[in-house]
C-alpha cells in the first residue's frame, strides 16, 4: 500500500506518536497496524487502549489510575457488594506477546476515565510533555466512534469510544483518528455508514485513505498477534475485520453478511439477541485517515465531558435509550449515604419487551441493592413491594429494597 496516500504529509514532520485503540476490547491490538505504518514512515511510537468502566485494573501493586503503563502483572476483575470476580485482560499480555516476537513497539498504557474526563486529559497531556509525542492518533474499527446520535440508534459501546473522541479533539499537539473494517462491529447500519461518509467527505474530514491487503507486512503482524490474543479473548469485530480481506472477499462488489449478538450481562444469567448484519463490499479493505478534532466538534452533543462514568452514562442514555453501554446491568461503585454501590438495571430499550421484562425481573431479583430502571420499565417490575421508590428524575427512576430501610430502623431502634 501507499502509506503516502494514506498519511499524506507525515514522514520527516513527526518524530514519536502514541496510538491508541479508543474503543477498549481488541481495538489495541487492531491499534498495531497504524503504529506499525507510522514506524516504515520512520516514526517512534507506543501504544495505549481504553479501559472499560465496567472493570477494575491493577497493575503490579498499583490501583487503576487514569494513565497505567501496561506490564506483566497486570489484572482485571469485575466487582459487586458481594464477589469479585478475575476475567481476562487482553492489554496485560500484549507486552509480553510484543517481545515474544520482536515486535518493536515502545511502552503500552491503559487509559481510565473512571476519575472524569478532567483528570485524564489533565494526565494526558503531563503525558504527552513528559514522552515527548508530538503526534496522538486514534484507531477504530467498525465506525462507533463516528456515529451522529440517537439517529443511529444501534451503538453497542460508546463509552469509551467517545470519551477517546473528546479526548482526542482537546490535545494540544497534532491528533488524527484512523478508521477501518467498517461495520464489522455490528454496530452500524449501511445507511448510517452512507450518510456518514458522505457527510464527511462533504466537510473534507477524509485527510488521506487507501486500501488494506492481508498480505501487507503490517496486517500479517497484527494477525500473528491476534492469534494469540484469541486464545485467552475471541473478538468477532477483529475476526470479521480479517475475513473482509481475504483474497476471495475482496471483490469491491462483494457483499458481506454475518451475524452478530448483542450481549446483556446480568448477575446470575446472560442474554444473546441474534442480528443479522450486512456489509457493504464497496467498504472492504477501506481505510481512512479523518480529521477527529473537527469531528469531535461535530459530535460535541454525544462526545462531552464529565465528572464520572455515571453522568455520562445517564447523559447518553437519555439521548438514546437503545444504545447499550459498557455500564448496562453492570454495578457502580458511589458514595451514597444508603450504600456505595448502585445496580444499573438499564437493558437497551432496542430488544423485545418480553426479553426486557425478564431482564427487570430476573437480573435484579435479589433486590438487595441501590438499583436504576428507567422509569417506562417500571411497569415491568413484577414485585413492587420490595422496593421503596426514593425519585424519579429525567426518565430514570431510583429503587431502594424495603427490607433494608426496615433493617436499619430495626437497628437504630435497639439502639434507642
Amino acid at each position: 500500500m501507499d502509506l503516502s496516500k494514506l498519511y499524506p504529509g507525515f514522514a520527516g514532520k513527526y518524530k514519536k506518536a502514541l496510538v491508541l485503540g479508543t474503543g477498549g476490547g481488541n481495538d489495541i491490538v487492531s491499534a498495531l497496524i497504524p503504529a506499525l505504518h507510522l514506524q516504515q514512515m520512520g516514526i517512534e511510537t507506543d501504544l495505549a487502549g481504553m479501559l472499560s468502566p465496567a472493570a477494575e485494573h491493577q497493575y503490579g501493586i498499583v490501583g487503576e489510575k487514569e494513565i497505567n503503563w501496561v506490564g506483566r502483572m497486570t489484572c482485571r476483575w469485575i466487582e459487586n457488594p458481594r464477589d469479585r470476580i478475575q476475567i481476562s485482560f487482553i492489554d496485560g499480555l500484549l507486552p509480553a506477546i510484543l517481545a515474544e516476537k520482536e515486535i518493536d513497539i515502545g511502552k503500552v498504557f491503559n487509559f481510565s476515565a473512571k476519575f472524569g474526563t478532567r483528570a485524564l486529559q489533565e494526565s494526558l497531556d503531563v503525558l504527552i510533555q513528559s514522552e515527548g509525542y508530538d503526534l496522538v492518533v486514534g484507531v477504530d474499527v467498525g465506525g462507533d466512534i463516528l456515529a451522529r446520535g440517537s439517529v443511529d440508534e444501534t451503538i453497542l459501546s460508546p463509552l469509551m469510544d467517545w470519551t477517546a473522541l473528546y479526548l482526542l479533539g482537546r490535545l494540544s499537539v497534532d491528533s488524527y483518528l484512523i478508521e477501518f473494517g467498517l461495520g464489522t462491529d455490528g454496530e452500524l447500519r449501511p445507511e448510517g455508514m452512507m450518510e456518514i461518509f458522505n457527510e464527511m467527505y462533504d466537510k473534507n474530514l477524509i485527510v488521506g485513505e487507501d486500501e488494506l491487503a492481508r498480505t501487507d507486512e503490517a496486517v500479517v503482524i497484527f494477525q500473528e498477534v491476534y492469534s494469540e490474543i484469541a486464545k485467552v479473548r475471541h473478538g468477532q469485530t477483529a475476526k470479521i475485520t480479517i475475513d473482509t480481506l481475504e483474497n476471495t472477499r475482496t471483490d469491491r462488489r462483494y457483499d458481506y453478511h454475518f451475524f452478530y449478538k448483542l450481549k446483556m450481562n446480568g448477575k446470575l444469567h446472560k442474554w444473546k439477541t441474534p442480528y443479522k448484519v450486512f456489509l457493504p463490499g464497496q467498504f472492504n479493505r477501506r481505510i481512512w485517515l479523518v480529521d477527529v478534532k473537527r469531528l469531535a466538534r461535530m459530535r460535541k452533543k454525544i462526545a462531552f465531558g464529565y465528572s464520572t462514568v455515571l453522568e455520562q452514562f445517564l447523559k447518553l442514555k437519555k439521548i438514546c435509550p437503545k444504545w447499550k453501554t459498557e455500564l448496562d446491568l453492570f454495578y457502580y461503585r458511589m458514595g451514597f449515604d444508603l450504600g456505595e454501590w448502585i445496580f444499573l438495571l438499564v437493558p437497551s430499550t432496542r430488544i423485545s419487551l418480553k426479553q426486557r421484562s425478564e431482564i427487570i425481573n430476573y437480573a435484579g431479583k435479589m433486590g438487595e441493592d441501590l438499583t436504576l430502571i428507567l422509569d417506562r420499565d417500571w411497569e415491568l417490575v413484577k414485585n413492587k413491594t420490595k422496593f421503596w421508590t426514593l425519585g424519579v428524575f429525567h426518565g430514570f427512576r431510583l429503587l431502594y429494597p424495603r427490607y433494608r430501610l426496615t433493617r436499619y430502623a430495626n437497628w437504630m431502634e435497639k439502639l434507642i
